[in-house]
C-alpha cells in the first residue's frame, strides 16, 4: 500500500481475510485491519463494487468503529449514489457517541470532494 500498488495490496489482504476468516486471527482487530485495508485498496484502485463489500463487512464486525462507516460512506459517494452515502453517514452519526470527530470527518470529505455546501451542516 506505500508503495501504490494497489492491486497487489488487494490481493494480499484478501489473503489475510481468508486466513482470518478461518479463525487463525493474530490478534484482536486483525480482521477488521485486513477488511478495511482491502477496502481502502480496492477504493485506491477504483474497485468501488468490491470496496463496498469489503468495508460493509468491516463494519459489521465492528460497528462501533467510525472509519469503516466513514469509507463506506465515501465509496458510495464516488459510485454517484449520495444518498447511500449520507444514509451511511447519519446512520453511524445518530449511534455513535464520537459525534464531534466524526462530523469533522465527513465534513472533511465533503470538502475534499467540493461539496461545500454539504459541510455546514455537518
Amino acid at each position: 500500500m506505500a508503495q501504490g500498488r494497489w492491486s497487489e495490496a488487494a490481493a494480499a489482504y484478501a489473503k489475510l481475510i481468508r486466513l482470518e476468516e478461518t479463525g487463525r486471527q493474530p490478534y484482536l482487530g486483525s480482521l477488521v485491519e485486513a477488511l478495511v485495508g482491502r477496502g481502502v485498496a480496492c477504493l485506491e484502485e477504483g474497485d468501488l463494487q468490491d470496496a463496498i463489500l469489503y468495508l460493509a463487512k468491516a463494519q459489521a464486525v465492528m460497528p462501533d468503529s467510525p472509519q469503516p462507516a466513514l469509507l463506506l460512506g465515501k465509496a458510495y459517494y464516488l459510485m454517484a449514489q449520495r444518498e447511500k452515502a449520507e444514509r451511511v453517514f447519519e446512520d453511524f452519526f445518530l449511534r455513535t457517541g464520537l459525534k464531534d470527530d466524526f462530523a469533522l470527518e465527513v465534513a472533511g470529505l465533503y470538502y475534499a470532494f467540493w461539496e461545500l455546501g454539504k459541510t455546514l451542516p455537518w
